[in-house]
This record gives structure tokens, sequence and C-alpha cells, in this order.
């Protein structure tokens, strides 16, 4: 099994994508909900998620979109301190599931226009998943862990630079 993850961003616009390649009948992939959603504690479960944060600012977003269409977006003040919901986002400008031949793909986009300490500037995004199996257990994946275990908050794996683009 492979996860991959990306990010991309047209003004304000930020667009997830990730693609689990061949994934087992042994994860839970909830099916999409008939009313998705804002949900607290979505990483306790398969969760996928995006960690955004101006260069230089202690602040930091993370945003958590499961399979089922459930979602979140919170502020950090900093370092794993200050947690709050990001009430400026009412939910997701899309969300759409797939089975592709042998992936799952999940893609989002969030309107990032309200929240102007991330509309205009150069944005680090750390993109991650959390991944349970049907008898309850959770692997952690990241495009980069950076310490003995995994964390995604921290911001040496904030690795992707998005820049606005028109």
């Amino acid at each position: 099994m492979t996860l991959s993850a990306r990010a991309t961003r047209a003004g304000t616009i930020l667009a997830l994508e990730f693609r689990l390649l061949d994934p087992t009948a042994s994860i839970r992939l909830p099916i999409v909900a008939v009313d998705p959603a804002r949900t607290d504690r979505l990483w306790e479960h398969t969760c996928f998620e995006a960690f955004v944060a101006r260069d230089g600012e202690a602040a930091y977003w993370e945003a958590n979109v499961s399979s089922a269409g459930h979602w979140n977006l919170w502020r950090f003040a900093g370092y794993r301190v200050g947690m709050s919901p990001e009430l400026r986002i009412a939910a997701p400008t899309s969300f759409r599931t797939a089975i592709a031949g042998d992936a799952f793909v999940l893609s989002a986009t969030f309107d990032l226009a309200s929240i102007p300490e991330l509309a205009d500037d150069e944005l680090a995004v750390g993109l991650a998943a959390v991944l349970e199996t049907t008898s309850g257990r959770l692997s952690y994946w990241a495009l980069r862990h950076v310490g003995a275990k995994p964390d995604f908050h921290a911001r040496d794996g904030f690795d992707a630079r998005l820049e606005v683009t028109p």
C-alpha cells in the first residue's frame, strides 16, 4: 500500500489530493455520509490532513477530511498550543472521493479568502494521513516524519511550498 499526497494553490483556493494505492480490505474507508459536517476528533480514525502556515509565523492551521466527507479546520497559536476551530471557513468548497483503477482518491478544496493570514502569502504545507485498520490499529503517514515518532505538527515536516498563482 502506498499513499501519495499533493497540495496546489490557485489564488485563494487550496486544493488537496490524497491517493491511496492498493488499499487493502483491512483499511477502514467510511463511505460518504448523507450529510457531511464539521466533526471533531477525525484523527482517531482514517483521516487525511494538511498543515498550513506562513514562514516565520508560530500560528498554523490543520485541515482534516475523512473519506465520509466529514471535515474540520483548526487554528493553532503555536506548536500544539491554542487549538481552536477556524470558524471563518464554513465548509470545504468541494469534496470528492473516487476509486480510480487500483487507487482510492480523495480531493477537497478550501477557499482561504476569509483567512487573511493565509490568503496572500506563500505557504508552508505538511501533508499526512492517519489510516485505521478494521481491527482499530492506527498508522501514521506523512510526506516526511522529522522525529523518532510521527508528529504531523512539527514545522520541519511542512516541506511543501505553495505560492499564490493567479
